[in-house]
């Protein structure tokens, strides 16, 4: 009851994320900030939130390769936050969109994704995604965008891994190949595991 007076409810805020949206159009034109609502009863569903010189330094200044991600919300609604962030040249994280949905699916990971696929594609480089293997992900990210690579995140795949193969020696060698800046390091913990 003291936090829902300092910070509000959660219902309050939810009805807040139109003007918000709003709010920020005006203050950071081009931007894009979005809420979409169940038609007849208003009910959330998703918002996005993309400032103009988020996506701007993406395209002037980071690097082509941009991380997609989910988290879930444990408040009174649940949900899921959906995230993009690239690099910026000093290897910083630089995120460039956040997306409040109920769940995710692949029509879900569609909007998420096609909402800055203009802005995105700007990059002069050939643009890279890492991500898990989530609901509809892989899916969506070859739909929206088709000319860019999209490789999987090693600590994933190697949840998998680990289940074939056990002992410390092993995952060593393995994280030693996937963090490997040259390829012949690569090849050489490859090798040792007998996989190359």
């Amino acid at each position: 009851m003291v936090i829902e007076k300092i910070m509000g409810s959660y219902d309050k805020g939810y009805a807040l994320c139109p003007e918000l949206c709003v709010e920020t159009q005006k203050s950071n034109p081009g931007s894009i900030a979005t809420c979409s609502r169940e038609d007849g009863n208003l009910k959330f569903t998703d918002m996005c939130i993309s400032f103009k010189a988020a996506l701007d330094g993406f395209t002037k200044g980071c690097r082509p390769i941009l991380s997609l991600d989910r988290c879930f919300l444990k408040d009174k609604y649940g949900g899921q936050c959906l995230s993009i962030i690239s690099l910026d040249a000093n290897n910083g994280l630089f995120p460039i969109e956040v997306f409040i949905c109920r769940s995710e699916y692949q029509p879900t990971w569609m909007k998420f994704l096609t909402l800055v696929q203009g802005q995105l594609t700007l990059h002069p480089s050939k643009l890279t995604f890492i991500s898990d293997r989530q609901k509809g992900l892989v899916e969506a990210v070859s739909q929206v965008f088709p000319h860019s690579n999209h490789r999987f995140c090693f600590r994933h795949m190697y949840k998998n891994f680990k289940q074939l193969y056990r002992g410390t020696y092993l995952m060593i060698l393995a994280w030693n190949a996937s963090k490997a800046y040259k390829k012949t390091v690569m090849k050489e913990n490859l090798d040792k595991l007998g996989v190359a």
